[in-house]
């Protein structure tokens, strides 16, 4: 599934967000977007997304304007808010992505959203109340519930914001299979460490957009997921941990 952006501005009232930014992502590829707050990242989503129209230039899926295709891209919001007054399963909302406007779902979408639940790494937890989950399980489920509805690209702003370090590869080993499978991955991280380990490409968003290729270098991550009962932000930026000091000493 193609995506581009040729020459694209936009502004919210006269404040200019992004200048003449020109993006070009090719069917089942891992980009990572990076970038200051303010910078355009969350813009650069609801453009490709059609949830708002560009001042100028233009936003294509699949070769056709953007708002004609939105059906081929699946969203996962930063923030879900939560009631635990209402006790809705985490089976009800992966059916949420197959619910057809006031026709409810059947039993093929039942059959879809658990197919879909265990390909995240859900199974076995349909019935519990998505509020009982962990962030990285309720993360998990808003991720079947865009894909079950037969995305190609899944489109995900800060998957991980809320979430500990070991969580966070994690949830980007998910994304890298999903990704291996055929489903392209735009997803917006806060965590630079992750882009480049997880991520075929990079983009730096700040008003314009900059292109890096990535190493796809998550061995280390793989390491200490393995090896160590603790690891955080530390060890994953100085990709340094306790084998290898003890080994160098």
């Amino acid at each position: 599934m193609q995506i581009s952006l040729k020459n694209v501005s936009f502004a919210y009232d006269k404040e200019l967000i992004l200048k003449n930014a020109n993006l070009e992502f090719g069917s089942g590829e891992f980009l990572s977007i990076i970038g200051p707050n303010g910078g355009g990242k969350s813009t650069l989503l609801k453009l490709i997304l059609s949830l708002v129209s560009a001042n100028s230039g233009e936003v294509l899926v699949g070769g056709l304007p953007a708002r004609q295709m939105r059906h081929m891209l699946g969203f996962v919001p930063q923030n879900i808010p939560l009631n635990s007054a209402f006790p809705i399963s985490v089976l009800e909302v992966a059916l949420m992505g197959r619910v057809k406007k006031m026709l409810g779902y059947d039993k093929n979408d039942k059959k879809a959203a658990l197919e879909v639940l265990e390909k995240v790494g859900l199974k076995g937890l349909e019935k519990r109340r998505i509020y009982e989950l962990s962030g990285g399980q309720r993360q998990r489920a808003y991720i079947a519930r865009a894909l079950v509805t037969g995305a190609k690209v899944l489109v995900l702003d800060e998957p991980t914001a809320s979430i500990d370090p070991a969580g966070q590869v994690q949830i980007f080993e998910l994304l890298r299979e999903l990704n291996r499978a055929g489903v392209g991955i735009i997803v917006v991280c806060h965590d630079v460490n992750l882009a480049l380990s997880f991520a075929s490409r990079v983009a730096f968003v700040n008003r314009e957009i900059v292109l890096h290729e990535s190493p796809q270098n998550s061995h280390f991550l793989q390491h200490l997921q393995t090896h160590h009962k603790h690891f955080c932000g530390v060890e994953m930026t100085l990709q340094n941990c306790d084998c290898v000091q003890s080994a160098e000493r």
